[in-house]
């Protein structure tokens, strides 16, 4: 056992545990109209309840939780390795792991994660990354056949915070306020929409690329190569419990999503994980996600329809012939006159012969 040293917390590194991750209590004392702390008789605090801080992270098992430290981790790494290289004069067009939309991601395999964190099975990770995906902690883009898959840690949403009162004996719930302060409901705690699917920089979902599930959605970002095995399939308990029915507004995106699917093909998973992952980056109340989702999606269709239009408009303009310049007209005609073309003829004929006489002399002077 030894002591701690100003030294040896500069030398050592550490995982950063975010404080969303956890549940707090602390106690909440009787105040006066002028903010100041009544006392009992014996100089004591008077305290009138108990307060305790969590959020919908605090529910998620360890193992997910140290993953995402670890993910995070990873991602810090990435953006000192890319300060670096900025101060070195490196453009940030070729900067490591940035995608296209400028999102930083990360790479990390199934077997360095297993052997980082102690575990011997594929689908433990496979559980654990699902776990990070359904909180809206983790984006993963698949890149195919044979390659790994592109990691994107996501930003924790502070108004998942939740402020509880309970009963100084009986620890029962009083009242519950928001991370604003502001007084809400019971059932509104675990019917609050999930904030899942890239980016999306965004963000996600999405895409954009391959994003996370939107909730009531067909996932896309299932693996199906050898970076991931099949999972072994749980057993179901007869007393599963049936899944919620969507919103109107939940029903409302997914049917736009389909409809984006059906008219667009293959380039609606584009559309789709740019709408998700500009809801991940811009949105900051979660009240507001599906009808903000629903105009991210008719707002990447416009663009998409914008971009097909300059791409026909390229396509159609006049190539120009190999003879000519870059300068001249396009459509250049000769219009030359029988008349002008013979008095070219004999300017040319006349030009030559000059030249040959020209030639003669030298050659006799040289001589």
């Amino acid at each position: 056992m030894a002591d701690y040293t100003v030294n040896d917390l500069e030398n050592w590194s550490y995982y950063q545990y975010p404080k969303l991750f956890l549940s707090q209590r602390s106690n909440a004392y009787l105040k006066n109209e002028y903010g100041d702390y009544i006392r009992d008789e014996q100089g004591n605090k008077i305290i009138t309840h108990k307060v305790r801080e969590t959020s919908s992270y605090a529910q998620m098992s360890d193992k997910a939780k140290t993953l995402y430290m670890i993910l995070f981790d990873r991602l810090c790494l990435s953006f000192k390795t890319n300060q670096e290289l900025i101060k070195s004069g490196v453009s940030s067009k070729n900067l490591d792991f940035v995608d296209s939309n400028g999102a930083t991601y990360i790479i990390f395999s199934y077997e360095e994660l297993m052997d980082r964190m102690d575990i011997g099975s594929r689908s433990t990770i496979s559980k654990l990354k699902k776990e990070l995906l359904e909180q809206g902690l983790l984006r993963e883009q698949r890149m195919g056949i044979n390659k790994p898959n592109r990691l994107y840690p996501q930003k924790l949403d502070e108004q998942r915070k939740i402020i509880e009162w309970r009963d100084l004996e009986t620890d029962q719930l009083i009242d519950c306020f928001d991370y604003q302060g502001q007084r809400i409901e019971m059932k509104k705690i675990e019917e609050s929409p999930r904030l899942t699917g890239s980016p999306k920089n965004g963000l996600p979902k999405s895409g954009l690329q391959e994003v996370q599930k939107v909730y009531g959605t067909k996932p896309e970002y299932k693996q199906t190569d050898k970076e991931e095995e099949e999972e072994v399939p749980e057993k179901i308990s007869s007393s599963t419990e049936p899944e919620p029915e969507l919103t109107q507004k939940e029903q409302l995106v997914q049917e736009k999503q389909e409809a984006l699917k059906l008219k667009y093909g293959a380039a609606a998973s584009q559309m789709i994980d740019e709408a998700v992952l500009s809801t991940h980056q811009n949105l900051k109340n979660a009240e507001y996600y599906w009808p903000y989702l629903l105009k991210a999606l008719d707002n990447a269709e416009r663009l998409f329809k914008l971009k097909q239009v300059k791409t026909k408009t390229k396509q159609s303009k006049p190539k120009k012939g190999k003879d000519v310049p870059e300068w001249s007209h396009a459509h250049y005609e000769n219009k030359t006159t029988p008349e002008e073309l013979a008095k070219l003829k004999r300017i040319k004929q006349e030009s030559l012969k000059k030249l040959a006489i020209s030639r003669s002399v030298n050659k006799v002077r040289s001589v």
